[in-house]
């Protein structure tokens, strides 16, 4: 897990995850809640069901940053917005700006969490300065997310590449095995 802070204290931090709905977010929540008090926002559903979930559309300023101030978190770490919802640029991109904003109001760590897809692969491998070149709508908004966050002193950026499990499957590992199973072929893509 990314370190949100150079040291500990007596108290445990405040942490805002957004996304908390989604694959990665929940499981952010339950081991960021192990040493800090961890707060998490969905948009659709909750499946953690618990008091310290709260609706919020990333894409609403004024609900971004009522929450914000309401919560005062000392980091957030941003996962809202995938691939598969219709409108995912646009979670993407406002979203990030309006998560941004609130928290250099607010002061304190922001992680955000992105993705390998914002290159196209064709010159592998990348580090941190190369120029982001997407090949795709997903990444393309990414990478303007990324540039978003880039203006905010106190930032982390993560890029991910494939996130997966099989204790809980995410949704892609299901949908591969419940496939398989049936017998029928899987197309993978490749890189």
């Amino acid at each position: 897990m990314v370190r949100l802070y150079s040291r500990r204290t007596d108290r445990n931090r405040r942490i805002l995850v957004t996304g908390g709905s989604g694959y990665l977010g929940r499981h952010l929540v339950t081991l960021a809640s192990r040493d800090d008090e961890v707060f998490y926002t969905f948009f659709n559903h909750d499946p953690l069901g618990t008091p310290t979930g709260f609706h919020l559309d990333v894409r609403d300023p004024q609900a971004v940053h009522k929450l914000v101030r309401k919560l005062q978190p000392d980091a957030i770490i941003h996962t809202a917005g995938s691939e598969g919802s219709s409108d995912s640029a646009n979670v993407i991109r406002s979203g990030t700006k309006h998560i941004t904003e609130a928290m250099s109001a607010r002061g304190g760590r922001l992680v955000h969490l992105s993705t390998d897809v914002i290159f196209d692969g064709r010159s592998a491998p990348y580090d941190e300065s190369r120029a982001p070149s997407p090949l795709h709508a997903y990444g393309r908004s990414k990478a303007a997310a990324e540039s978003t966050v880039g203006g905010y002193d106190n930032h982390v950026i993560v890029r991910t590449s494939l996130i997966y499990g099989l204790n809980i499957m995410d949704r892609g590992t299901q949908r591969m095995v419940e496939t398989l199973k049936a017998g029928r072929p899987y197309r993978l893509f490749s890189d």
